[in-house]
Order: C-alpha cells, then structure tokens, then sequence
C-alpha cells in the first residue's frame, strides 16, 4: 500500500513538474511573439501617426490655397459688381438715345445725322 502511494505520488509530481516546464516553454514562446506582435504594433502606429501628420499638412495647404481664392473671389465680385453698375448706366444711356431716336421724325433724324458727320 506503501508503494501505491508512494507510485500515485511520485505520477502526480512528475505530471506538476511537467506541467509546469510545459507553461514555462509556451510562456517563454509567446512572451517572445507577444514582444514581436507589440514592437510590430508600435512600427505601425508610429507610421500611422506620420501618415496623419503628413495629412495635417497637405490639410493645412488646402485650407491656406482655399482662403486665397476665397479672397480672390471677394474681390472679383466687387468688381463684378461695379462692372454691372458701369453696364447698367450705359443700358440706361442706350436705351434713352435709342427713345429719343425713335421718336425723332424722319426729317429731324435726317439732319440730326448730318449734323454729327460736319
């Protein structure tokens, strides 16, 4: 009875012992591979984190290109709009000479061009 103790202790000490190096070999693996997968990680994080700062810049270009032609834009519209003013006064000018030719009779339209080409 000795023995059988002595054989089931001694199985189940061999069985922690091998357990135990069996952790210990699997430990040691993936702490290596988990030390790889993290240094992989953080490669691609700091090339991630350079991507996005080149991005900010080509962002920030954008903005500075986008608030110049806005600004050229402004200043278009201004003189458009002074355009339209000059377009407008010389409509009003065509449109009263063309009246005032119209209503002219024949014999007064007749003298009035020849009174501009003497």
């Amino acid at each position: 009875m000795v023995n059988k103790n002595i054989i089931y202790l001694s199985i189940f000490i061999i069985l922690i012992v091998v357990l135990i190096i069996q952790q210990f070999v699997i430990f040691n693996n993936d702490g290596n591979s988990f030390k790889n997968e993290i240094k992989s990680l953080h490669r691609q994080n700091d090339s991630l984190m350079l991507n996005i700062s080149q991005r900010n810049i080509q962002l920030q270009k954008l903005d500075s290109i986008t608030n110049c032609y806005k600004l050229e834009i402004q200043q278009d519209k201004l003189e458009l709009a002074k355009l339209q003013q000059v377009a407008d006064k010389n409509k009003k000018k065509y449109n009263e000479e063309h009246n005032r030719i119209l209503s002219l009779t024949n014999s007064a339209a007749a003298s009035e061009f020849t009174d501009t080409f003497k």
